[in-house]
């Protein structure tokens, strides 16, 4: 498992968003001071098919910056791993969140052999 330590990311979020925006109380920061447009479309892709949430896609989790850090800097992030848990916890959510996934469920079947067209 690849560990980014809490520091590391603080500073990351320093550089991407405007000085100082991080709740250290709460452990999140607003979407809306990332400077960068591309990386807050970065962050919504993130927030709407690696980590787990509902509606509220408006603040930056330490888990999104974890990913956020990974992809920007091109580390390696154990996204197979981080995948298979956000299938696997995003049942025991409540029922207003969805889950997004319907196309790696087909890249993950395919890989098996199963193909969904072939079946009679």
């Amino acid at each position: 498992m690849v560990v980014v330590d809490k520091p590391k990311l603080l500073g990351f979020w320093d550089v991407v968003a405007e000085k100082d925006t991080w709740d250290h109380e709460l452990s999140k920061g607003r979407v809306s001071t990332i400077v960068d447009p591309l990386h807050r479309y970065l962050h919504r892709l993130i927030a709407s098919s690696i980590t787990t949430r509902g509606k509220s896609k408006e603040w930056c989790t330490c888990e999104d910056l974890f990913f956020f850090y990974c992809f920007v800097y091109k580390r390696s992030c154990a996204l197979v791993h981080s995948l298979a848990h956000y299938f696997t916890s995003a049942n025991h959510q409540q029922e207003h969140k969805k889950l997004y996934g319907g196309a790696y469920v087909i890249v993950i079947a395919h890989l098996f052999g199963y193909h969904p067209h072939a079946d009679p």
